[in-house]
This record gives C-alpha cells, sequence and structure tokens, in this order.
C-alpha cells in the first residue's frame, strides 16, 4: 500500500513537473515570438528609416542639379536679354543718327527754299521798282538832282532808238507816227532796264546761292568733324573701360584661381555644412574666402563616414556627388585590421605594398614598431593612401 501511495505520488509530482515544463515552454515560446515580432518590427523601421534617409539625400541631389541647371538656363536667358537689350539700343542709335541726319537736311531744304523764295520776292521788287523808275524818269522833261543823269542817258538812248525804228520803217516804207516811234522806242528802253535789272539781281542770287551752300558745305564739314572728334573720344573712352573691365576681370579670376588653389573645400560631418580650410596656414573657417565672389569652391571627391542619430550606425556620404550609401563604396579602401576586429569603419591612410594590406594611421605605427622590434621592417613598402577617394588619388 505505501509503495502504491509512494508510487501514486511520484506520478502525481512528475504530472505537475511535465506540466509546468510544458508551460515553461509555451512562455518562453511566446516571449521568444514575442521578441522575433519586435526586433522584426525593429528590422522593418530601420530599414524604412534607411530608405528615408536615402531618398532624402537623392532628393536634395536631385535639388541640387535642377538648381545648377536653372542657373545655367539664367544665365544663358540673361545673356540673350543683354543682347537684345544692347541690339535695340544699337538699333535705336542707327535710327536716332538717321533720323538726325534726315532732319538737318530737311532743314538745310527749307532754308534753301526759303532763301529762294526771299530773292524770288527781291528780284521781283528790283525789277518793278526798276521799271518804275525808268517810266518816271521817261516821262519827265526835266530832272534834278541825283537821277539828273540816268534822266539824260535814258533820252539819250530814246532819241538814238527812235532815229533807228525811224530808218527801219522808212526802208520798209511803212509809215508810222511819230508819237508812237518815240511810245516804241521808250517801251524797248524800258524793257531793256528792267532785264538788266533783272539780270543783275539774278547775278546777285547765284552768288549768294553759291555762299549758301558753300556755308552748307562748311558746316556739314565742321559736323562731320566736331562728330568725328566725339566718336574718337567716346571710342577711346570706351577702349579705356573695357581695358579697365578686362583688367579687373582678369585680375578677379587670378584671386579666385589662387583661392581655389590655396582653400580646400571640407565637408563638416558635425554641423552638415562647409569649411574652408587654409592648406598654408592650416587654418579652417567657416567663412567662404571674400576674394571668391559669387563663385563656390567644389568639395573634393572623396568619401565621408557618418552616424546616423536614429539607428546610431555609420553610413557613406559623397558631398560633392551628393551621393550617400549604407554600404561600403566599391573604390574605397579601409583599415582591414579595424574592420577585422569589428570596431569600427575607418578608412586607410597607409598602404603596405609588400603584404598589399591596407592600414589607418593607429595600425600602422603599431605595425610600424612591432616590425622594428622583430627586425622585419621595410619602410620603402610604406606608401602614404587616402581610402577615402578612388584609387587613392
Amino acid at each position: 500500500m505505501a509503495r502504491r501511495l509512494q508510487h501514486l505520488f511520484r506520478k502525481i509530482v512528475a504530472d505537475k513537473r511535465r506540466a509546468r515544463q510544458i508551460q515553461e515552454e509555451e512562455a518562453k515560446r511566446e516571449i521568444e515570438l514575442k521578441m522575433l515580432k519586435i526586433s522584426e518590427n525593429a528590422a522593418q523601421q530601420a530599414a524604412c528609416h534607411r530608405r528615408e534617409v536615402t531618398e532624402k539625400y537623392d532628393k536634395l541631389r536631385e535639388e541640387a542639379d535642377y538648381k545648377e541647371q536653372r542657373r545655367r538656363i539664367d544665365g544663358i536667358e540673361k545673356q540673350k536679354i543683354v543682347h537684345r537689350r544692347r541690339q535695340r539700343a544699337w538699333e535705336a542709335f542707327k535710327t536716332e543718327k538717321v533720323a538726325r541726319k534726315e532732319a538737318l537736311k530737311l532743314q538745310e531744304k527749307e532754308n534753301y527754299e526759303r532763301l529762294k523764295s526771299q530773292w524770288e520776292n527781291t528780284i521781283a521788287e528790283q525789277v518793278r521798282k526798276r521799271g518804275k523808275l525808268v517810266e518816271q524818269l521817261l516821262q519827265l522833261v526835266e530832272v534834278e538832282g541825283e537821277w539828273e543823269k540816268m534822266h539824260a542817258q535814258l533820252h539819250q538812248r530814246v532819241k538814238e532808238r527812235t532815229k533807228q525804228l525811224t530808218a527801219k520803217y522808212k526802208s520798209n516804207g511803212v509809215v508810222v507816227p511819230k508819237r508812237e516811234v518815240i511810245e516804241r522806242a521808250q517801251h524797248e528802253i524800258m524793257a531793256e532796264e528792267t532785264e538788266d535789272e533783272r539780270r543783275k539781281t539774278e547775278n546777285n542770287w547765284l552768288q549768294a546761292e553759291a555762299e549758301f551752300l558753300q556755308k552748307l558745305d562748311n558746316d556739314e564739314e565742321e559736323r562731320l568733324l566736331a562728330e568725328n572728334a566725339e566718336e574718337r573720344a567716346a571710342r577711346q573712352k570706351s577702349a579705356l573701360s573695357i581695358q579697365c573691365a578686362f583688367r579687373m576681370f582678369a585680375a578677379r579670376k587670378l584671386l579666385r584661381r589662387m583661392l581655389a588653389d590655396l582653400y580646400v573645400k571640407e565637408f563638416d560631418t558635425e554641423t552638415y555644412a562647409p569649411r574652408y580650410r587654409n592648406t598654408l596656414t592650416g587654418k579652417v573657417t567657416t567663412q567662404k574666402p571674400n576674394g571668391l565672389g559669387s563663385e563656390e569652391l567644389e568639395y573634393e571627391n572623396r568619401w565621408v563616414i557618418m552616424t546616423d542619430d536614429v539607428l546610431g550606425e555609420q553610413f557613406f556620404y559623397n558631398p560633392r556627388r551628393m551621393k550617400q550609401s549604407w554600404a561600403k563604396p566599391d573604390d574605397c579602401k579601409f583599415c582591414e585590421p579595424c574592420c577585422t576586429n569589428a570596431l569600427s569603419t575607418v578608412f586607410a591612410t597607409v598602404w603596405n605594398s609588400q603584404d598589399d594590406t591596407y592600414l589607418c594611421q593607429a595600425c600602422y605605427e603599431k605595425e610600424y614598431v612591432a616590425r622594428s622590434q622583430q627586425g622585419d621592417l621595410q619602410s620603402d613598402a610604406y606608401a602614404a593612401y587616402d581610402g577615402s577617394r578612388a584609387n587613392g588619388q
């Protein structure tokens, strides 16, 4: 009976222990499933975060490329606008010059027409006055004063002309009263006097016309000389301005090239901002050198190692190409001992050509000391190598 009770008790204890083990295994399995689910969620979130970071840098690169293309297009359009503006200014200058010449020609023509009209009126008035004077002198019998000599000459010419006409009529057998012959002679003398006066006044007009045209030629020559002198002075001034502008442009270009050789633009992994390092003095500043003006230095074509604030993982970024990568770039070399020990990812700074291995500065110093102690040191086998650049250059 005691054995049966003992066997029953042992069986009950074993069943309880088995049930407890089953419960513990189920609880452990549930915990493992929860942890697996949590880890899967964490992995999914980490992968999602990595994609977001990559997309962010891709978007930054696209925006930078768009801005650069927009800047180039704007520069070309600005040059076109400046060219069209200068072309319009040149066309306006030529049009103004032609209009000024046409205005001068029109003014000269108007002045000539005005002068000609004045002289025509003067000729007609002089001829009328001369005819009136001759007519009055011929009608008077006696005249005293300044017109006495002219009066005598006119009457003498009338007498001679009367004799000529009388002889002519007699030879033709025509009988004409003496009064008509005298009137005919006076009329011819008056016509001759008026014609002489017209011819004399027209000669004066021709002389005045020649003087007017000569004056126009002189004015045109003086105007051309003045315009040529003004244009020569303007060209000299423009040439001097162009020379000064070219020298200033060349000096500015030389200064920018010297500053580009002196300064190196680096990417600050902590502030995500550029910094400028003076290769001569080693001084680093976040302010761009003033001599560069509107131009900007380019980043060096190298990769940098950055740490993500959320995941705490390292990733690689090329600021010049604006490219981000979670995996190690193929064109970079890393310190093999550091990567083997899984301590951290460090770019190589030294290349051992004997073993074809890449080392960082700390590992290089350790290996150098160790091989020096072992007597297996070949200093010529070590060469400087920048693992963050393609081909170490």
